[in-house]
């Protein structure tokens, strides 16, 4: 691994070489096939530049080109915010690297705690700009119409964003991990899914069957419902058009053994047929099933132990505390 640390403020923006390792086996079940190829794009070389983050205070501003542009520039550079793993004096080490997806809120505040605390614990974090949030804003995220491109387009940022962290200096590229927070969950899995290239997988209070999400589910759920609503579509289009990142379509394809699944005892948001139903797909191990008190908002009292049980799960061993 190269040795240079993230850029300084005083750095000039520093280029990295990648490349898309996706290679997506084909699938048995016609239906799986079919989402992954309307995920999918034909791998490439690609830019990887790094510079300092004079927004939000993480340590580096990485981005790269999306897979899957749509045709707004701004919203097709795609944004990750680096939060670098450093020693008890302050220096950058080689370290395990997590990606975050954040949840639905515009300020990306709980993808932000999480990333910047998985970093104190000697975790390299990148938090994933979604599109439309962040450096990504424009008129795209004003249209309802876009749910849907835009969610296929920030699965494959997020697959690619792994090709991303890999060519950057300090990354175990043999331990780099992805987790996602409410929305960033239904990301997380359709990204790990598509060729399994994730070596940790965890998705927080968020699951599968998005048809029992927009029917059953309160509050931020029903606030995508009215979203959608608002497009004029019928119900059975609407169904349909959420069908396109059904996760659990798609998430037999995660190797269980490396699946988490962190869910809120009390959530009205996320219903647990929601979560049982992508607990299901993965034929994920009971025992990384972490059931947590509370609701889809008051679960975030226990973040700090989620947050030390993912640093754990990053390295493959129990740390000191930091």
């Amino acid at each position: 691994m190269a040795q240079a640390a993230p850029p300084q403020p005083q750095s000039a923006v520093k280029t990295f070489a990648a490349q898309d390792t996706l290679h997506i086996e084909p699938d048995a079940d016609s239906d799986t096939q079919a989402m992954l190829d309307d995920l999918a794009w034909e791998p490439t070389a690609f830019e990887v530049t790094c510079q300092p983050d004079a927004n939000w205070g993480s340590d580096a501003l990485v981005q790269f080109d999306s897979p899957r542009p749509l045709g707004e520039p701004a919203n097709d550079r795609v944004s990750m915010e680096w939060y670098a793993a450093r020693d008890d004096h302050g220096e950058v080490i080689d370290a395990p690297a997590v990606l975050v997806i954040h949840e639905s809120a515009s300020s990306m505040s709980v993808g932000r705690l999480i990333a910047s605390a998985l970093s104190r614990r000697r975790v390299h974090t990148f938090m994933l700009q979604l599109p439309g949030y962040g450096l990504r804003k424009g008129a795209l995220r004003d249209d309802p119409a876009t749910f849907s491109p835009r969610m296929v387009q920030g699965i494959a940022d997020a697959r690619r964003a792994r090709d991303a962290i890999a060519a950057l200096p300090h990354v175990d590229v043999n331990r780099i991990g992805i987790q996602g927070t409410s929305l960033g969950g239904f990301v997380v899995t359709p990204a790990a899914a598509m060729d399994d290239a994730f070596d940790l997988v965890c998705v927080s209070v968020s699951g599968g069957r998005l048809d029992v999400v927009l029917t059953q589910g309160q509050r931020d759920a029903a606030k995508a419902r009215t979203m959608l609503e608002s497009t004029g579509l019928a119900w059975p289009d609407i169904l349909a058009v959420v069908r396109r990142i059904e996760p659990t379509r798609i998430a037999h394809r995660i190797s269980p053994g490396k699946f988490y699944l962190f869910t809120a005892e009390s959530d009205t948001v996320i219903p647990a047929a929601s979560s049982d139903a992508l607990a299901a797909a993965v034929g994920m191990e009971e025992d990384h099933h972490v059931r947590m008190p509370g609701d889809h908002y008051t679960a975030f009292i226990n973040l700090p132990g989620m947050i030390a049980y993912v640093a754990e799960l990053a390295y493959g061993q129990a740390l000191p505390s930091p």
